[in-house]
């Protein structure tokens, strides 16, 4: 897993590596902050691995069926390396 901005580059902060399967936005975005009750902009890969790991859940919930490999195979065909995999963002990001 690794974080990518806005534009689709990886992130400064994020790792990178022979483990990467995918990528997910790593902010910022808005999230709340729950200690103040206030809400504050937040990057980083803990925002990018919730947001794959969310869209791996809805396509766990679409296909409840699928196995585990045939999730993963999705994970690669929607990636937006167009099924190319590259040591900085692995698939690419989602598209489920």
């Amino acid at each position: 897993m690794s974080a990518i901005d806005a534009s689709g580059q990886l992130a400064s902060y994020s790792s990178w590596g022979q483990g990467v399967v995918a990528a997910g936005i790593g902010g910022p975005v808005k999230a709340r902050d729950y200690e103040t009750g206030t809400i504050k902009d937040v990057q980083g890969t803990s925002i990018a691995t919730p947001i794959v790991a969310g869209q791996i859940a809805l396509a766990r919930s679409r296909w409840p069926q699928a196995t585990p490999n045939q999730i993963l195979q999705s994970v690669i065909r929607s990636g937006s390396n167009n099924g190319v995999w590259n040591q900085y963002t692995g698939y690419g990001a989602l598209s489920l």
